[in-house]
Protein backbone atom coordinates (compact mmCIF):
# COMPACT_ATOMS: atom_id res chain seq x y z
CA UNK A 1 0.00 0.00 0.00
CA UNK A 2 1.08 3.29 -0.27
CA UNK A 3 1.10 6.59 1.67
CA UNK A 4 -1.18 9.30 1.90
CA UNK A 5 -0.87 11.02 -1.83
CA UNK A 6 -0.78 14.90 -2.79
CA UNK A 7 -3.34 15.02 -5.30
CA UNK A 8 -7.14 14.66 -5.28
CA UNK A 9 -6.57 12.70 -8.51
CA UNK A 10 -4.40 10.09 -7.30
CA UNK A 11 -6.10 9.93 -3.63
CA UNK A 12 -6.53 6.30 -3.77
CA UNK A 13 -4.29 3.47 -2.71
CA UNK A 14 -1.00 1.67 -4.96
CA UNK A 15 -1.19 -2.30 -6.06
CA UNK A 16 0.88 -4.12 -3.95
CA UNK A 17 2.68 -6.36 -7.02
CA UNK A 18 4.93 -8.02 -4.22
CA UNK A 19 5.24 -8.39 -0.63
CA UNK A 20 8.18 -7.26 -0.42
CA UNK A 21 7.05 -3.70 -0.73
CA UNK A 22 6.15 -2.74 2.43
CA UNK A 23 5.09 0.71 3.79
CA UNK A 24 6.62 2.29 6.62
CA UNK A 25 7.25 6.17 8.24
CA UNK A 26 9.78 4.63 10.79
CA UNK A 27 12.60 2.39 8.31
CA UNK A 28 16.06 2.51 9.67
CA UNK A 29 19.15 2.20 7.30
CA UNK A 30 22.22 1.78 8.23
CA UNK A 31 24.04 3.42 5.02
CA UNK A 32 26.00 6.42 6.04
CA UNK A 33 23.78 8.90 3.39
CA UNK A 34 20.44 7.81 5.57
CA UNK A 35 21.28 6.47 8.81
CA UNK A 36 18.49 6.45 11.25
CA UNK A 37 14.87 7.02 11.36
CA UNK A 38 12.69 8.90 8.88
CA UNK A 39 9.61 10.06 10.59
CA UNK A 40 8.27 12.70 8.26
CA UNK A 41 3.88 12.05 7.49
CA UNK A 42 2.94 10.77 4.31
CA UNK A 43 6.26 9.44 3.51
CA UNK A 44 6.14 5.84 1.96
CA UNK A 45 9.22 3.59 2.41
CA UNK A 46 9.72 0.42 0.19
CA UNK A 47 12.60 -2.30 0.58
CA UNK A 48 13.69 -5.31 -1.53
CA UNK A 49 14.83 -8.38 0.11
CA UNK A 50 17.68 -11.04 -0.82
CA UNK A 51 16.97 -14.16 -2.89
CA UNK A 52 15.91 -13.24 -6.19
CA UNK A 53 17.61 -13.62 -9.36
CA UNK A 54 19.95 -10.84 -10.51
CA UNK A 55 18.63 -8.54 -12.47
CA UNK A 56 15.04 -9.90 -12.15
CA UNK A 57 11.84 -7.18 -11.30
CA UNK A 58 10.83 -8.56 -8.23
CA UNK A 59 7.94 -6.05 -7.36
CA UNK A 60 5.65 -3.34 -8.76
CA UNK A 61 3.69 -1.07 -7.51
CA UNK A 62 0.81 0.36 -9.58
CA UNK A 63 -2.19 2.74 -9.61
CA UNK A 64 -4.48 4.16 -12.43
CA UNK A 65 -6.48 7.50 -12.52
CA UNK A 66 -8.23 9.48 -14.72
CA UNK A 67 -7.07 12.57 -16.73
CA UNK A 68 -9.49 15.54 -16.72
CA UNK A 69 -11.02 16.31 -20.21
CA UNK A 70 -9.09 19.09 -20.51
CA UNK A 71 -5.56 20.77 -19.32
CA UNK A 72 -2.62 22.28 -20.53
CA UNK A 73 0.33 20.60 -19.38
CA UNK A 74 0.46 17.79 -16.30
CA UNK A 75 3.41 15.84 -15.04
CA UNK A 76 3.86 12.68 -12.25
CA UNK A 77 5.88 14.49 -9.53
CA UNK A 78 7.72 12.07 -6.45
CA UNK A 79 10.90 11.58 -4.42
CA UNK A 80 13.07 9.30 -4.72
CA UNK A 81 16.11 7.19 -3.62
CA UNK A 82 17.73 3.79 -4.20
CA UNK A 83 20.75 2.74 -1.42
CA UNK A 84 22.10 -0.90 0.10
CA UNK A 85 22.68 -1.38 3.38
CA UNK A 86 26.07 -0.95 4.48
CA UNK A 87 27.88 -0.01 1.30
CA UNK A 88 28.31 3.36 -0.41
CA UNK A 89 27.23 2.65 -4.14
CA UNK A 90 24.44 0.62 -6.18
CA UNK A 91 25.35 -2.37 -8.78
CA UNK A 92 24.15 -1.63 -12.48
CA UNK A 93 21.49 -4.02 -11.40
CA UNK A 94 20.01 -2.21 -8.99
CA UNK A 95 17.09 -0.43 -10.92
CA UNK A 96 13.45 1.29 -9.85
CA UNK A 97 11.82 2.21 -13.65
CA UNK A 98 8.50 4.57 -13.37
CA UNK A 99 6.12 4.01 -16.39
CA UNK A 100 2.64 5.75 -17.29
CA UNK A 101 0.84 3.64 -19.95
CA UNK A 102 -2.28 4.26 -21.32
CA UNK A 103 -4.40 1.50 -20.93
CA UNK A 104 -1.98 -0.22 -19.26
CA UNK A 105 -0.52 -0.84 -22.83
CA UNK A 106 0.88 2.27 -24.44
CA UNK A 107 3.71 3.98 -22.86
CA UNK A 108 3.32 7.19 -22.73
CA UNK A 109 6.07 8.32 -20.46
CA UNK A 110 8.98 6.55 -18.62
CA UNK A 111 11.91 7.45 -16.17
CA UNK A 112 14.34 4.65 -15.25
CA UNK A 113 16.97 5.42 -12.05
CA UNK A 114 19.85 3.27 -11.99
CA UNK A 115 23.91 3.00 -10.93
CA UNK A 116 22.72 5.91 -7.90
CA UNK A 117 25.46 6.82 -5.63
CA UNK A 118 24.01 6.23 -1.82
CA UNK A 119 24.93 9.58 -0.94
CA UNK A 120 23.19 11.44 -3.90
CA UNK A 121 20.34 11.67 -1.54
CA UNK A 122 16.74 12.08 -2.06
CA UNK A 123 15.86 13.20 -5.60
CA UNK A 124 13.08 14.65 -7.03
CA UNK A 125 11.75 13.11 -10.29
CA UNK A 126 9.11 14.37 -12.62
CA UNK A 127 7.11 12.25 -15.74
CA UNK A 128 5.41 14.79 -18.08
CA UNK A 129 2.16 14.05 -19.26
CA UNK A 130 1.34 15.21 -23.12
CA UNK A 131 -2.56 16.72 -23.48
CA UNK A 132 -3.54 14.11 -26.08
CA UNK A 133 -3.83 11.92 -22.44
CA UNK A 134 -7.34 14.49 -21.64
CA UNK A 135 -10.16 12.29 -20.59
CA UNK A 136 -7.82 9.15 -20.70
CA UNK A 137 -7.59 6.78 -18.20
CA UNK A 138 -3.61 6.20 -16.99
CA UNK A 139 -1.84 3.49 -15.27
CA UNK A 140 1.31 4.31 -12.90
CA UNK A 141 3.70 1.93 -12.01
CA UNK A 142 7.12 2.03 -10.33
CA UNK A 143 8.96 -1.48 -10.96
CA UNK A 144 12.04 -2.32 -8.96
CA UNK A 145 14.59 -4.71 -9.47
CA UNK A 146 17.94 -5.22 -7.78
CA UNK A 147 21.19 -7.31 -7.20
CA UNK A 148 20.48 -10.91 -5.26
CA UNK A 149 23.72 -10.17 -3.54
CA UNK A 150 22.55 -7.79 -0.90
CA UNK A 151 19.21 -6.28 0.09
CA UNK A 152 18.71 -2.62 -1.38
CA UNK A 153 16.50 0.11 -0.18
CA UNK A 154 14.24 1.71 -2.56
CA UNK A 155 12.11 4.54 -1.37
CA UNK A 156 9.22 6.62 -3.40
CA UNK A 157 7.53 9.49 -1.19
CA UNK A 158 4.71 12.05 -2.35
CA UNK A 159 3.95 11.03 -5.27
CA UNK A 160 1.03 13.48 -7.16
CA UNK A 161 -0.50 14.46 -10.02
CA UNK A 162 -0.09 18.20 -10.70
CA UNK A 163 -2.25 19.98 -13.55
CA UNK A 164 -2.54 23.37 -15.60
CA UNK A 165 -6.08 23.05 -16.77
CA UNK A 166 -6.88 25.22 -19.84
CA UNK A 167 -8.42 28.50 -19.42
CA UNK A 168 -12.46 27.80 -19.82
CA UNK A 169 -15.35 29.53 -18.52
CA UNK A 170 -17.70 27.90 -15.74
CA UNK A 171 -21.39 28.87 -16.09
CA UNK A 172 -24.04 28.52 -13.35
CA UNK A 173 -27.47 29.62 -12.35
CA UNK A 174 -26.85 32.87 -10.31
CA UNK A 175 -28.27 31.50 -6.57
CA UNK A 176 -31.91 32.66 -6.01
CA UNK A 177 -32.82 34.44 -9.47
CA UNK A 178 -34.52 31.35 -10.81
CA UNK A 179 -37.95 32.27 -10.67
CA UNK A 180 -41.40 31.28 -12.16
CA UNK A 181 -44.87 33.16 -12.71
CA UNK A 182 -46.59 30.95 -9.66
CA UNK A 183 -45.93 27.64 -7.68
CA UNK A 184 -49.11 26.50 -8.34
CA UNK A 185 -49.42 25.90 -12.64
CA UNK A 186 -52.54 24.57 -14.57
CA UNK A 187 -51.72 21.62 -17.07
CA UNK A 188 -51.79 23.73 -20.66
CA UNK A 189 -51.31 27.14 -19.25
CA UNK A 190 -48.34 29.67 -20.04
CA UNK A 191 -45.30 30.43 -17.70
CA UNK A 192 -43.08 32.81 -17.44
CA UNK A 193 -39.54 32.00 -16.58
CA UNK A 194 -36.51 34.13 -15.79
CA UNK A 195 -33.28 33.74 -14.06
CA UNK A 196 -29.41 34.88 -14.26
CA UNK A 197 -26.32 33.21 -15.18
CA UNK A 198 -22.60 33.87 -13.50
CA UNK A 199 -19.27 32.82 -15.17
CA UNK A 200 -16.83 32.22 -12.98
CA UNK A 201 -14.30 31.04 -15.53
CA UNK A 202 -11.43 32.59 -16.89
CA UNK A 203 -12.36 33.71 -20.03
CA UNK A 204 -15.82 34.77 -21.29
CA UNK A 205 -18.35 32.46 -21.94
CA UNK A 206 -20.31 32.83 -25.63
CA UNK A 207 -23.52 33.19 -25.99
CA UNK A 208 -25.59 30.06 -25.03
CA UNK A 209 -28.95 28.96 -23.44
CA UNK A 210 -30.33 27.83 -20.49
CA UNK A 211 -32.51 24.55 -20.99
CA UNK A 212 -35.80 24.62 -18.83
CA UNK A 213 -37.05 20.97 -18.18
CA UNK A 214 -39.91 19.45 -15.64
CA UNK A 215 -38.92 17.04 -13.68
CA UNK A 216 -40.85 14.30 -11.30
CA UNK A 217 -37.95 14.26 -8.96
CA UNK A 218 -35.29 16.31 -7.80
CA UNK A 219 -32.87 15.02 -10.12
CA UNK A 220 -32.79 16.01 -13.97
CA UNK A 221 -32.10 13.31 -16.43
CA UNK A 222 -33.07 14.73 -19.68
CA UNK A 223 -34.76 12.76 -22.33
CA UNK A 224 -35.19 10.47 -19.41
CA UNK A 225 -37.44 9.29 -16.41
CA UNK A 226 -40.09 11.46 -18.16
CA UNK A 227 -38.08 14.72 -18.05
CA UNK A 228 -39.87 16.97 -20.24
CA UNK A 229 -37.46 19.66 -22.33
CA UNK A 230 -39.91 22.37 -22.29
CA UNK A 231 -37.43 25.53 -24.22
CA UNK A 232 -35.13 27.86 -23.37
CA UNK A 233 -33.90 31.69 -21.96
CA UNK A 234 -31.22 32.71 -24.48
CA UNK A 235 -28.45 34.48 -22.85
CA UNK A 236 -25.51 36.55 -24.37
CA UNK A 237 -21.37 36.73 -24.34
CA UNK A 238 -20.83 36.83 -20.42
CA UNK A 239 -17.67 37.66 -19.00
CA UNK A 240 -15.22 35.74 -17.05
CA UNK A 241 -15.80 36.02 -12.96
CA UNK A 242 -18.86 38.61 -13.45
CA UNK A 243 -22.93 37.59 -13.80
CA UNK A 244 -25.71 38.22 -16.76
CA UNK A 245 -28.61 40.14 -16.00
CA UNK A 246 -31.87 38.22 -15.39
CA UNK A 247 -33.26 37.04 -18.66
CA UNK A 248 -36.87 35.32 -19.18
CA UNK A 249 -39.21 33.20 -21.63
CA UNK A 250 -42.80 32.64 -21.78
CA UNK A 251 -43.19 28.38 -22.38
CA UNK A 252 -45.98 26.31 -21.58
CA UNK A 253 -46.81 23.32 -19.28
CA UNK A 254 -48.06 20.56 -21.57
CA UNK A 255 -51.73 20.17 -21.08
CA UNK A 256 -51.49 16.43 -20.58
CA UNK A 257 -49.11 16.72 -17.77
CA UNK A 258 -50.83 15.00 -14.79
CA UNK A 259 -51.67 16.56 -11.49
CA UNK A 260 -48.65 16.17 -8.79
CA UNK A 261 -45.62 18.11 -7.31
CA UNK A 262 -42.73 18.46 -10.20
CA UNK A 263 -39.91 20.61 -10.11
CA UNK A 264 -38.88 23.43 -12.72
CA UNK A 265 -35.33 22.66 -13.72
CA UNK A 266 -32.72 25.78 -15.25
CA UNK A 267 -30.13 24.05 -16.52
CA UNK A 268 -27.57 26.77 -17.63
CA UNK A 269 -25.85 26.48 -21.02
CA UNK A 270 -28.43 23.67 -21.49
CA UNK A 271 -27.47 23.02 -25.38
CA UNK A 272 -23.81 22.59 -24.10
CA UNK A 273 -22.32 24.44 -26.58
CA UNK A 274 -19.83 26.44 -24.17
CA UNK A 275 -16.76 23.99 -23.58
CA UNK A 276 -16.99 24.58 -19.88
CA UNK A 277 -14.11 23.92 -16.48
CA UNK A 278 -16.99 22.05 -14.77
CA UNK A 279 -20.35 20.33 -16.45
CA UNK A 280 -21.51 19.18 -13.73
CA UNK A 281 -22.37 22.31 -11.30
CA UNK A 282 -25.11 24.00 -14.05
CA UNK A 283 -28.05 23.07 -12.40
CA UNK A 284 -30.61 24.83 -10.35
CA UNK A 285 -34.51 24.01 -9.87
CA UNK A 286 -37.90 25.47 -8.50
CA UNK A 287 -40.53 23.06 -6.57
CA UNK A 288 -44.11 23.42 -8.18
CA UNK A 289 -47.16 22.06 -8.21
CA UNK A 290 -49.08 21.48 -11.65
CA UNK A 291 -52.98 20.92 -11.50
CA UNK A 292 -54.78 19.52 -14.00
CA UNK A 293 -57.66 21.52 -16.30
CA UNK A 294 -60.65 19.77 -15.50
CA UNK A 295 -63.15 17.58 -17.48
CA UNK A 296 -66.35 17.32 -15.54
CA UNK A 297 -68.41 13.92 -15.73
CA UNK A 298 -71.33 13.72 -17.90
CA UNK A 299 -72.84 11.08 -19.79
CA UNK A 300 -73.87 14.09 -22.46
CA UNK A 301 -71.78 15.21 -25.46
CA UNK A 302 -72.01 18.86 -25.59
CA UNK A 303 -73.95 19.85 -28.72
CA UNK A 304 -72.26 23.43 -29.18
CA UNK A 305 -69.34 25.04 -27.99
CA UNK A 306 -70.14 27.48 -25.00
CA UNK A 307 -68.09 29.74 -23.20
CA UNK A 308 -69.99 30.49 -19.81
CA UNK A 309 -69.73 33.30 -17.01
CA UNK A 310 -67.07 32.79 -14.30
CA UNK A 311 -67.90 32.15 -10.86
CA UNK A 312 -67.06 33.60 -8.96
CA UNK A 313 -67.61 37.41 -10.06
CA UNK A 314 -66.75 39.50 -8.80
CA UNK A 315 -64.05 37.65 -7.60
CA UNK A 316 -60.61 37.38 -5.12
CA UNK A 317 -57.77 36.15 -6.27
CA UNK A 318 -59.38 33.00 -7.52
CA UNK A 319 -62.67 32.29 -10.01
CA UNK A 320 -63.69 29.27 -11.70
CA UNK A 321 -64.49 29.75 -16.03
CA UNK A 322 -66.31 26.91 -17.74
CA UNK A 323 -66.82 25.85 -21.37
CA UNK A 324 -67.92 22.92 -23.79
CA UNK A 325 -66.18 21.58 -26.72
CA UNK A 326 -68.59 19.54 -28.42
CA UNK A 327 -65.44 17.77 -30.85
CA UNK A 328 -62.29 17.03 -30.54
CA UNK A 329 -60.89 20.73 -30.99
CA UNK A 330 -57.67 22.98 -29.86
CA UNK A 331 -58.16 25.45 -27.06
CA UNK A 332 -57.00 29.08 -26.47
CA UNK A 333 -58.10 30.75 -23.47
CA UNK A 334 -56.76 34.17 -22.52
CA UNK A 335 -56.90 36.28 -19.93
CA UNK A 336 -56.84 40.19 -21.20
CA UNK A 337 -56.41 43.50 -19.04
CA UNK A 338 -59.32 46.16 -19.97
CA UNK A 339 -57.02 47.51 -22.87
CA UNK A 340 -56.71 44.38 -24.44
CA UNK A 341 -53.21 43.34 -23.34
CA UNK A 342 -52.71 39.40 -22.63
CA UNK A 343 -52.04 39.18 -19.01
CA UNK A 344 -52.11 35.48 -18.63
CA UNK A 345 -52.50 32.39 -21.26
CA UNK A 346 -54.51 29.38 -19.63
CA UNK A 347 -54.75 27.13 -22.30
CA UNK A 348 -53.28 26.47 -25.68
CA UNK A 349 -53.65 22.73 -26.40
CA UNK A 350 -55.64 20.12 -28.16
CA UNK A 351 -58.46 18.62 -26.11
CA UNK A 352 -61.07 15.72 -26.29
CA UNK A 353 -64.84 16.33 -26.29
CA UNK A 354 -66.26 17.26 -22.90
CA UNK A 355 -66.92 19.77 -20.50
CA UNK A 356 -64.36 21.85 -18.79
CA UNK A 357 -63.44 24.16 -16.15
CA UNK A 358 -60.67 26.07 -14.93
CA UNK A 359 -59.05 28.00 -12.09
CA UNK A 360 -57.68 31.38 -12.90
CA UNK A 361 -55.70 32.66 -9.56
CA UNK A 362 -54.86 36.15 -10.24
CA UNK A 363 -52.84 37.04 -7.11
CA UNK A 364 -50.68 39.11 -8.95
CA UNK A 365 -52.93 41.04 -10.81
CA UNK A 366 -54.20 44.55 -9.56
CA UNK A 367 -57.86 44.55 -9.16
CA UNK A 368 -60.16 45.87 -12.44
CA UNK A 369 -62.18 44.94 -14.94
CA UNK A 370 -60.50 41.71 -17.08
CA UNK A 371 -62.19 39.65 -20.30
CA UNK A 372 -61.68 36.38 -20.97
CA UNK A 373 -61.67 35.31 -24.58
CA UNK A 374 -62.04 31.51 -25.94
CA UNK A 375 -60.67 30.62 -29.48
CA UNK A 376 -61.30 27.22 -31.03
CA UNK A 377 -60.54 25.14 -33.86
CA UNK A 378 -61.97 21.82 -34.96
CA UNK A 379 -59.32 19.53 -36.13
CA UNK A 380 -60.81 19.98 -39.46
CA UNK A 381 -59.87 23.66 -39.38
CA UNK A 382 -57.14 23.77 -37.09
CA UNK A 383 -54.14 25.78 -39.13
CA UNK A 384 -56.77 28.14 -40.09
CA UNK A 385 -56.18 31.96 -39.04
CA UNK A 386 -60.05 31.97 -38.40
CA UNK A 387 -61.78 29.76 -35.09
CA UNK A 388 -64.63 27.64 -35.56
CA UNK A 389 -65.63 29.36 -32.53
CA UNK A 390 -64.44 32.88 -30.29
CA UNK A 391 -66.09 34.43 -27.15
CA UNK A 392 -65.13 36.75 -24.78
CA UNK A 393 -66.86 37.73 -21.70
CA UNK A 394 -65.96 40.44 -18.89
CA UNK A 395 -65.25 39.54 -15.25
CA UNK A 396 -64.20 41.60 -12.12
CA UNK A 397 -61.13 41.36 -9.87
CA UNK A 398 -62.25 42.99 -6.61
CA UNK A 399 -59.01 42.99 -3.89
Amino acid sequence: MCSELKADILNGSFTNGSQNWITQQNFYCTNSGYSGYRTAPGYAWFASSTGQPANSIWGTLTQSFIMPSSFSSASINFYTSITTDEITTTTAYDKMTCTVTDGSTQEVSQITLSNLDASSGYVGRTIPIPATMAGHTLTLTFYAQNDAAKPTVFRVDDVSLNITTNSLPDLTITAGTQTVTSSNIKAGSNIEVSCSEDNSGSVSAGSNNVGIYLSKDATLTPGNNGDIFLGNISFPSISPNSNSIVYSNNLIIPSSISQGNYYLFFWADGDQVINESDENNNFASIPIFVTDVKKEASGNIPKSYNLYQNFPNPFNPITVIKYDLPYESTVKLNICNAVGKVVKELINAKQASGNYEVNFEAGNLPSGIYIYTIEIWSNESNGSSIADFKSSKKMILLK
